[in-house]
């Protein structure tokens, strides 16, 4: 069997969206016939912690170097979870890092990787980003040891790209776009999980993410409920409204109104929700059950006969959020505040099964969530998971499109 790096900061016990792509890779490459080693960061103050996702596994595989990054200083200061100040703190700080607030981890890892890589044969290293920080190990370690290099683009740079990040420091602009430079020059091959963030790398075969085929299994099919659930999975804030939502449910009759409760799971500043619900009179309507572990999150939302999404500006158009293909499994539609061209709107709109809205259509999101209520009270909600639409973005065929890559390098 051959066996690949897989170059990771964000790895168990680190939950999230984030960690999901290079966790299925570990999971999944070896039945493709690649062994996976992963070269991470040790324990890091973050925002949720999944340890479970790694019980009962096999942690000979995975190797951890120090950092002097921001978030492992914290840790070792004994900060487990960063308070709201923090973070915020270090996402309005990261245009003084170059290039990102992870740098501080590169020496250390670029040392154990050299360990790593002089100490056994690999025949290719992946790295994913963010943060970019990563794919500067990988281009290091690859030309010192002359193996095949994947680089993997979860997004354009952070989130956004780089000429948000370093608005205003133009030698850093260009500093950047010289390493994607480089990158294409360099990586055997390049990734992507949307068209958008490979039309900003300049290329990239594009691999969506995916949903954990593992806990597919876990959403009902049937709902049983006296209410119409609609699930807020995920991250919500200002650059992921839930308001849009809550004009909606305020426009609807009383009628159909009184049906509606709201099951929120994730991570949210649970004050900023309580202020939006308020706005609306609706703080009563809303079950906040907060960051879940992905099993749990799944049975509490089993019984939601729809979910919302929201994408605020032009800026966020171009991402991916991993939730939507766990909610695509689930088989309910989906309702999306976003623009027509976005990534999410592209994914809905191919599903079949939602609808999309923006602020000069809420009429529509009226009229569509109207339905689903009269539909929800006429009979059971019966829905396959995943349907047929969904199948092609589980983990296991994620996974199986990067051996074909790693196929055609090692």
């Amino acid at each position: 069997m051959k066996r690949v790096l897989l170059i990771a900061y964000y790895f168990p016990p680190l939950g999230g969206a984030g960690i999901a792509r290079p966790l299925a890779l570990w999971n999944h490459l070896p039945s493709n016939g690649y062994e996976c080693h992963v070269l991470t960061v040790k324990p890091v103050a973050y925002r949720v912690w999944e340890p479970t996702l790694l019980e009962g596994m096999s942690l000979d595989s995975i190797y951890r170097s120090g950092s002097s990054d921001p978030q492992r200083l914290m840790y070792l200061l004994g900060i487990r979870t960063p308070s709201k100040k923090a973070h915020a703190l270090g996402t309005s700080t990261s245009k003084w890092f170059y290039p990102d607030n992870k740098r501080g981890w590169i020496r250390p890892a670029t040392v154990l990787g050299r360990t790593l890589l002089s100490n056994r044969k690999y025949d290719a290293i992946i790295s994913t980003s963010p943060p970019i920080s990563s794919h500067v190990i990988a281009r290091t370690l690859a030309r010192e040891f002359n193996i095949p290099w994947l680089a993997d683009f979860r997004d354009k740079w952070s989130v956004r790209g780089l000429e948000d990040i370093f608005e205003g420091h133009d030698r850093l602009i260009q500093r950047g776009n010289a390493f994607l430079s480089d990158i294409r020059d360099t990586a055997k091959r390049i990734t992507t999980v949307n068209r958008s963030v490979a039309e900003y790398i300049g290329t990239g075969e594009v691999i969506e993410n995916s949903y954990d085929s593992q806990l597919v299994g876990r959403w009902r099919t049937r709902v049983e409920s006296p209410t119409f659930n609609i699930g807020l999975f995920g991250t919500f804030n200002v650059m992921f409204p839930i308001e849009p939502l809550l004009q909606v449910i305020a426009q609807l009759p009383n009628r159909d109104n009184e049906k509606i409760r709201l099951i929120q799971v994730g991570d949210v500043d649970k004050e900023w929700l309580q202020v939006q619900l308020a706005k609306y009179n609706l703080e009563t309507k809303c079950d906040v059950l907060g960051f879940q572990p992905r099993r749990t999150a799944i049975d509490s939302l089993g019984n939601c006969s729809m979910f919302y999404m929201g994408v605020a500006s032009v800026k966020e158009l171009g991402l991916t959020h991993g939730r939507i293909f766990t909610l695509l499994a689930s088989g309910r539609p989906l309702i999306a505040y976003t623009q027509p061209k976005s990534e999410v709107a592209r994914l809905i709109e191919q599903s079949g099964n939602g609808l999309i809205f923006g602020a000069d259509s809420v009429g529509y999101a009226v009229e569509f969530l109207r339905e689903r209520v009269s539909r929800f009270e006429r009979a059971p909600e019966v829905f396959e998971c995943p349907p047929p639409f969904a199948r092609r973005f589980s983990d296991t065929e994620m996974v199986r499109r990067f051996a074909e890559l790693l196929k055609k390098v090692t």
